[in-house]
């Protein structure tokens, strides 16, 4: 299966394109509803994606773990949801999206265990990518290839 993140439609094709040529990062932009959270400028592209992580730094089990990851994974229409990665986390996941009305799940692990640390389901959104993930470390919200 791909590790790779997947556009369903041109406007998701258009935004990975954008975002692959981010690897590394010079400029950080700090979140407006969290300035403890600096962005990479990958993630800046990406802004209105990141309120849902910066929602559940107050979680006390969220906000322990200094080096996050946050997929995302959306749900074509009458299809399964698409996992490209952490088999064994996406499959528990998998189940509770399948078994309810959800059209993405945004899944936090600490990048090693098979367990979610929090998951969120998302009734409606109109996002284009499926598999995407942010990486929160140490405060810094960043493209897997901005680290």
């Amino acid at each position: 299966m791909s590790t790779e993140p997947r556009a369903l439609n041109e406007k998701g094709a258009a935004i990975l394109q954008v975002i692959s040529g981010h690897n590394g990062c010079d400029t950080f932009t700090r979140h407006a509803l969290n300035r403890n959270i600096l962005m990479s400028e990958g993630v800046v592209d990406l802004a209105e994606k990141t309120d849902l992580i910066v929602s559940h730094q107050h979680n006390l089990k969220v906000r322990a773990e200094e080096f996050q990851t946050w997929p995302l994974y959306v749900r074509e229409d009458g299809k399964s949801l698409h996992f490209p990665h952490q088999r064994d986390v996406l499959a528990q996941v998998h189940q509770k999206v399948i078994g309810g009305a959800a059209m993405a799940v945004a899944v936090c692990t600490d990048g090693n265990s098979k367990v979610p640390i929090v998951e969120q389901r998302i009734p409606f959104t109109d996002f284009p990518i499926t598999g995407l993930s942010l990486w929160l470390e140490n405060g810094t919200l960043m493209l897997p290839g901005e680290r």
